[in-house]
């Protein structure tokens, strides 16, 4: 999981976080493979156009550019492709982006955020959660 073992992760939620793991579309898969539950989340450029502005901004040489404008093709194919990415983001703009991504964290682990804030912990002792 490139570096990111599951220690640290079960260490993070017995800590009271939600662990978040940024990976590319290879990571997120590899992870997956590997059993580990957890809500995946492609983030899209607002356009191809934006995306070449994005990826020359970066890139110093044309062969390096042509083979990352290729490499994020795939990825955005594998993406759309799979049914892995469930949750889809559009980064047209920084601040509402990060906006986006809190309400869905909010949205995805709604039960969690509730049980941290009365208990302290993402999960509620037992019998401790209002039927």
């Amino acid at each position: 999981m490139y570096g990111t073992c599951r220690k640290e992760l079960a260490r993070i939620s017995e800590a009271g976080r939600i662990p978040i793991i940024e990976a590319d579309v290879y990571g997120a898969i590899a992870i997956n493979k590997t059993g580990l539950e957890g809500n995946f989340l492609f983030v899209y450029a607002p356009s191809f156009e934006e995306l070449r502005k994005r990826i020359g901004n970066r890139i110093e040489t044309e062969e390096e550019f042509k083979k990352r404008i290729e490499q994020a093709i795939t990825e955005i194919e594998l993406a759309n492709n799979s049914v892995l990415f469930t949750n889809r983001l559009v980064n047209d703009n920084l601040e509402k982006a990060v906006d986006q991504f809190f309400t869905l964290i909010e949205a995805l682990y709604f039960q969690e955020i509730s049980n941290y804030k009365k208990y302290g912990t993402l999960n509620a002792p037992e019998g401790g959660q209002d039927e």
